[in-house]
């Protein structure tokens, strides 16, 4: 990530490339994912032990990981696809939050590995016409 996420951000704003700029925050989902199920597991935590470890009271918390969740991946989906039928997805992205913290674990615990953990599947994502990457163009 650290390795190309700037270059690709310097390189889309001069170039005006959208597509790099996909690209670059494409890298900083794992980081997304893992707030997304950290926040989870300390909301989870604290609406069943009601131990007070959010500053925010439980609405907010409650607000604030509806968001990260539901409409902000929503935003992206369908800016993405145009397409609301393509939002039913949604429910299926909830699995991802606890695996992004797995697999963010598996990377600090193994630095060494040249691609994370989840990447030899998600890389034929590309061939879903969903998320095909020629409608970015």
């Amino acid at each position: 990530m650290r390795k190309y996420f700037f270059k690709l951000v310097v390189k889309g704003v001069k170039t005006r490339n959208f597509k790099l700029l996909d690209m670059a925050f494409y890298l900083l989902s794992p980081i997304y994912w893992f707030a997304v199920g950290f926040l989870t597991f300390m909301w989870a935590l604290e609406l069943i032990a009601h131990i007070g470890i959010f500053f925010l009271g439980t609405t907010e918390a409650i607000i604030l990981v509806g968001w990260m969740l539901f409409l902000y991946p929503g935003v992206g989906i369908y800016l993405e696809t145009r397409s609301l039928k393509d939002l039913t997805l949604i429910p299926y992205m909830l699995v991802f939050a606890p695996i992004w913290v797995l697999a963010l674990l598996l990377t600090i615990r193994n630095p060494n590995e040249k691609e994370w953990f989840h990447t030899p599947h998600g890389r034929d994502a590309s061939k879903i016409n969903t998320f095909s990457v020629d409608r970015v163009n």
